[in-house]
């Protein structure tokens, strides 16, 4: 477990505001094939909190490129998404249906990649549906030949991204890290939420228990 503190100096007043986060790594008791990751939060003043893991996958291995990625199936257990604007700052929810966004059925990556956000692909938070959906426990889902990734969560959603902007010349075992390399499912709240106000609420106060729990599951089909 790692634990984080921090004070904040609030220029209104004498007394230091802090926040302590305590973030876990977990392997799941229901099988060896499950971990993920718990974040808490506690806090003696108001405060937005929004806390994700930002894990990258590609299911061909690190070294794979968008090569491999394009060959990624996704679905995701949401029916509406957030619209942004230029700037990728989230303005509503709308429906994902009729739009390229709605991932609710088995899509191939390299169907839709270059019509997403102008070629950027997806970097988009999605609205995990409210309704109740037989035989499924998680909000996302990547597939490649007979390799299956699982992401679930107690969040409200998740960001879906197709690592646009990354570009690393040395990476793990001397590989290159190049755009649409990898992808991640970023479970927390809704975004920009603290301007918000018909956002779910991310401001954590005094007395009250900031958590989030992902876990992911990798399995062969």
């Amino acid at each position: 477990m790692m634990m984080m503190n921090d004070d904040d100096d609030d220029d209104d007043d004498d007394e230091d505001e802090k926040i302590n986060i305590a973030i876990q790594w977990l392997r799941s008791s229901r099988g060896g094939d499950e971990f993920g990751v718990q974040y808490r939060a506690e806090t003696d003043a108001p405060t937005p909190v929004n806390l994700t893991c930002h894990c990258y996958f590609n299911l061909a291995g690190h070294s794979a490129s968008r090569k491999e990625l394009v060959k990624h199936t996704f679905q995701l257990n949401a029916d509406r998404y957030l619209k942004v604007d230029q700037d990728f700052i989230p303005t509503r929810e709308e429906s994902v249906e009729n739009t390229v966004f709605d991932l609710r059925q088995p899509t191939l990556l390299g169907d839709v990649i270059d019509s997403v956000n102008g070629g950027v692909a997806f970097d988009n938070y999605f609205c995990v549906s409210r309704s109740a959906t037989d035989g499924i426990d998680w909000h996302a889902r990547a597939t490649l030949d007979d390799i299956c990734l699982e992401m679930r969560s107690n969040q409200p959603g998740f960001q879906f991204y197709n690592n646009y902007y990354i570009d690393v010349d040395e990476g793990k075992e001397g590989c290159e890290y190049r755009r649409h390399s990898s992808f991640a499912f970023e479970a927390h709240n809704y975004p920009d939420a603290v301007n918000h106000p018909e956002f779910p609420n991310c401001v954590l106060r005094p007395g009250e228990t900031y958590l989030n729990e992902i876990t992911f599951k990798l399995y062969t089909l």
